[in-house]
């Protein structure tokens, strides 16, 4: 009988023909199977390897470098710990628009050991509660514009959502948002929380717009092997600028994400000035640049201004 052989993970394989696991890749270009934390592969080792004073996160004329953004996680993920008795496993719900601050509590709830749960910023109460239930959410993190809706979902699920916070856009709100005031006098370093490979750390609703939405859940494993092996077919580095046209309540949004910060690269936050649809903003200026102006005021004349045509590339 041939000698047992383990397949990635550990885990023994039934099989006696061994054929395929021995097909697999080299065991050295094997993601990690044990434990990881991709909140901190993604940021505070990115941070802590070269990458610390470096632009990650665009909006507008705002640019977060990753020791700012390390930073502001680290202290959303004392507040989590220390201010809401967040415990590792627990669900907690993000409501934003793609803005930073969301960037930045995704990356606090990873540290802390918490489960994110991303929802559309079009949800109502009535889907809200949905989620809350379906997914027995304890923690809500709520873009103050949004909260109408976040506060009559968690009255419709007493008990459940026992810890309810409000940001700002670049959480520069502190008088009116409550994270934004209990994040000023926190330490800025954090003890991420060492979570296994496979642990859930998203768990990501379907639309529901053909039935109930159905909960997907990612862990840590699944969600860098999506991201590096994008950086890899892609061809990503530190000179990459990527953006997402999916709102980071998807998870292709947040594997967009990822691909930037595992490639040590930049994320422009989707978030397109008033009137001005997503192609027209792409085409017609350079995201980055607030005093960017266009040579045309459609995409289609920026195109065939600048010689666009079959085989043209951007």
């Amino acid at each position: 009988m041939p000698e047992a052989k383990n397949l990635p993970g550990g885990v023994a394989t039934a099989y006696e023909d061994h054929f395929a696991a021995d097909s697999l890749p080299p065991r050295e270009l094997w993601p990690e199977f044990n434990r990881m934390n991709c909140g901190k592969i993604l940021l505070d080792d990115m941070a802590a390897n070269g990458h610390r004073d470096r632009p990650v996160l665009h909006l507008d004329e705002t640019t977060w470098s990753y020791g700012e953004l390390e930073a502001l996680s680290n202290r959303i993920a004392r507040v989590l710990t220390e201010d809401l008795e967040l415990v590792p496993g627990n669900r907690v719900l993000l409501r934003a628009a793609n803005t930073p601050k969301l960037v930045a509590t995704w990356f606090g709830v990873l540290k802390a050991g918490g489960i994110c749960v991303a929802t559309m910023r079009l949800l109502r109460a009535r889907e809200l509660t949905y989620v809350i239930e379906k997914a027995q959410v304890s923690h809500a993190l709520c873009d103050l514009s949004l909260a109408e809706d976040m506060e009559a979902a968690r009255g419709r699920t007493t008990g459940i959502c026992r810890h309810l916070m409000f940001f700002s856009t670049l959480g520069d709100n502190p008088s009116d948002c409550t994270l934004d005031a209990a994040v000023q006098d926190k330490p800025a370093d954090f003890t991420t929380c060492d979570t296994a490979a496979d642990d859930t750390a998203l768990i990501a609703f379907t639309s529901g717009t053909t039935g109930m939405p159905k909960a997907v859940m990612h862990s840590d494993n699944t969600l860098l092997a999506n991201a590096r092996a994008m950086v890899e077919d892609w061809g990503h580095g530190p000179e990459t600028v990527l953006l997402s046209l999916s709102p980071l309540s998807h998870h292709i949004a947040w594997v967009g994400l990822a691909q930037a910060l595992a490639a040590g690269g930049e994320f422009v936050v989707d978030d397109p000035p008033p009137g001005l649809s997503r192609l027209d903003w792409i085409v017609e200026s350079d995201p980055r640049d607030p005093e960017s102006m266009p040579g045309k005021r459609t995409a289609l004349g920026r195109f065939t201004h600048e010689g666009g045509g079959p085989g043209h590339q951007r």
